[in-house]
């Protein structure tokens, strides 16, 4: 692999791929954050909400008791001065802005009625809660209002919708000595588009507030601006709500989407009656979520940059030379040792070139001395070549003559081979005296120092092996002297006695070769076996 591409897949690693997985983490972080962020602020803003609801609900509560207190209301109650004290309590729930102040004695008898003085004397609900009010305890809470009281309050629903809700707060009326509870007030905040807690919590938060009771929308309270764009989750959603004791978050984060927090409201027995909801758009924390996106992406972008002048930087400064360098290399290994290197940094890589242009310089120099050696060599073999020609054309001479000398050895030594063969008796004139038989003779050279010697007798034959010493001329030599001394004993000397005819023969060999004096120049001998 090339070290540009290494250098490549070495930033990839290093660089490319670590920066583009903590852009897109950051990016999957910050995105996570942001909406866990915006929903956390939601819960804190219902939390808010929920405490400002509580408040409207203990401000009912105290607003009874402090109505309850009031000394002028035990004196309109003994006196029975009703026209009185329904005027009065018309201009008390004008003043607290309440819906409805009702007045009841302890068999829950209407005593007084701000909104309706035709319900005097006729029998108020049978409210769960009276009978904590009856026991000296004020009450707070919410409650569902039956179709009767919505119209005695003068805002009567649909006929599909016959019921609503109202914050209720009930206190108990002690005669004057405050020892015997007599009655109770029971004061009613409705509920709906006009409520003060619904619009408080909206100019609180600066967030939509909407109030359900049960699945359908009562009452909301939503910023000019956004008039027309706030959202009603599905039946479904409300319904699933409804049922939670804790808060219902439904986040729907998309372009013109919206966070809605949901809040169960129960009645004094835990049952749930609505929903209170905040809702917000998500439109700013979308914005927030984008920006992070894109300076994730401008730093990615950024580093990406930096890391592209860093590797520019790093091939012109190392990868450039070290191209120039191999391609130097690749034309001083063609011969061309001419070649130098531009020399362009102070650096390791700038001190390898130098030294390349030296070596480069060293070898064009080594280059010419070899020439001149090789002209000088030239020279010297063309010397060479006419003393070798010479030499070589007295060799052939020489040689010449020795193989004519060789040639005339060999052929004296060819014929003294047939003369040596000649003294060799015939196989076939043996095999007349001895049948089956045979003899082998192959001398080491042409001629050679055995032989076989045979005379044939009028009753018999007589049969010598001898193994002179010596090979060659030499030992063929010697085989003739012993053939003519065996054939003079035998023939000439009629000496047919083997032993007789082999002390002979060492007698007539020593005397032959001198070797019975002490001038004997030879030791020559041969072993023999006769029979």
């Amino acid at each position: 692999m090339r070290l540009g591409q290494q250098l490549n897949i070495s930033f990839a690693l290093t660089l490319f791929v670590p920066m583009l997985v903590g852009t897109v983490f950051s990016i999957m972080f910050f995105s996570q954050k942001i909406q866990e962020d915006a929903i956390s602020k939601m819960r804190s803003d219902l939390k808010i909400a929920r405490l400002i609801y509580q408040n409207s609900v203990q401000e009912m509560s105290n607003l009874a008791t402090a109505y309850a207190q009031k000394k002028t209301l035990a004196v309109l109650i003994k006196l029975d001065m009703k026209k009185k004290l329904d005027d009065d309590l018309a201009a008390s729930a004008k003043f607290y802005g309440l819906d409805m102040i009702t007045l009841v004695d302890s068999s829950r008898k209407v005593l007084g009625c701000s909104h309706l003085s035709e319900k005097n004397n006729e029998l108020f609900p049978a409210k769960p809660y009276l009978d904590a009010v009856f026991s000296g305890a004020s009450v707070g809470a919410t409650e569902r209002l039956s179709g009767d009281e919505w119209d005695a309050a003068e805002r009567l629903p649909s006929a599909r919708y016959p019921r609503g809700l109202a914050i209720m707060g009930a206190a108990p009326i002690y005669d004057r000595q405050g020892k015997n509870i007599t009655g109770a007030v029971i004061i009613h905040r409705i509920l709906d588009h006009r409520s003060a807690v619904i619009r408080k919590i909206h100019r609180t938060l600066n967030l939509d507030t909407m109030l359900f009771e049960d699945i359908r929308l009562v009452g909301s309270a939503a910023s000019e601006q956004l008039a027309g764009e706030t959202v009603l989750p599905s039946e479904a959603t409300l319904r699933k709500a409804l049922k939670q004791r804790l808060e219902t978050v439904i986040p729907v984060f998309r372009r013109g989407g919206h966070i809605s927090v949901c809040l169960t409201i129960r009645d004094t027995r835990n049952k749930p009656l609505g929903i209170l909801m905040i809702q917000t758009r998500v439109d700013g924390y979308l914005l927030t979520r984008d920006i992070a996106i894109i300076t994730q992406i401008i730093i990615f972008l950024t580093g990406c940059f930096l890391a592209f002048i860093m590797r520019a930087m790093i091939e012109r400064k190392i990868l450039t030379p070290v191209k120039g360098l191999r391609e130097g290399t690749e034309r001083i290994a063609r011969g061309d040792y001419h070649h130098t290197l531009e020399v362009t940094s102070t650096n390791e890589i700038g001190e390898l070139s130098r030294g390349f242009n030296q070596m480069a310089a060293s070898l064009s120099a080594y280059e010419l001395h070899l020439k001149e050696m090789n002209q000088k060599l030239v020279e010297y073999n063309k010397t060479l070549e006419q003393k070798v020609e010479k030499r070589t054309e007295a060799l052939n001479t020489t040689l010449q003559e020795v193989e004519a000398a060789n040639e005339m050895i060999t052929d004296s030594i060819q014929y003294a081979r047939r003369i040596q063969r000649s003294l060799l008796t015939s196989p076939d004139i043996m095999a007349n005296y001895v049948p089956n038989s045979f003899y082998i003779w192959m001398p080491k050279d042409i001629v050679g120092g055995d032989f076989i010697f045979t005379e044939y007798l009028e009753d018999g034959f007589i049969i010598a092996v001898v193994d002179c010493t010596g090979h060659g001329v030499p030992g063929a030599f010697m085989t003739m002297i012993a053939s003519a001394a065996l054939r003079r004993i035998i023939s000439d000397g009629e000496c047919y006695n083997p032993g007789e005819i082999l002390r002979q023969l060492n007698f007539t060999i020593k005397t032959l070769l001198h070797q019975d004096s002490d001038r004997s120049l030879s030791d020559d001998g041969l072993d023999a076996g006769v029979c």
